[in-house]
């Protein structure tokens, strides 16, 4: 790998260990959710969640379907919330990576 590389990957990380410092949890949007409940999470989960993986989840009332043309079936928005701690590890390899690559040699 290049020193520019190195350092952007670091650079990266040290953002993303400070967002996950500064944000408690993520909502899904309603595609990430789908994709959640069908591939990651555990169908018993899933069904006490409100999503039935099995079947057709709730769909939106006619009158709505008609006035706004919504197509789409309404799904509970999972709500990712990661741990505390990970804020840290996650800042502090970015910091080394990026420190790495500042100590390696130009071409």
């Amino acid at each position: 790998m290049s020193r520019t590389s190195i350092m952007t990957i670091g650079f990266l990380l040290i953002m993303m260990g400070i967002k996950l410092n500064m944000v408690e949890s993520y909502v899904l949007s309603p595609t990430a959710t789908k994709f959640w409940m069908e591939r990651i999470e555990d169908p018993a989960v899933a069904m006490q969640n409100g999503y039935n993986p099995y079947g057709q989840p709730t769909q939106f009332p006619l009158f709505q379907q008609a006035s706004f043309g919504l197509r789409q079936t309404a799904l509970p928005q999972k709500t990712v919330t990661p741990p505390t701690y990970l804020c840290w590890p996650t800042f502090f390899f970015g910091f080394v990576l990026l420190l790495h690559g500042a100590s390696i040699k130009k071409d």
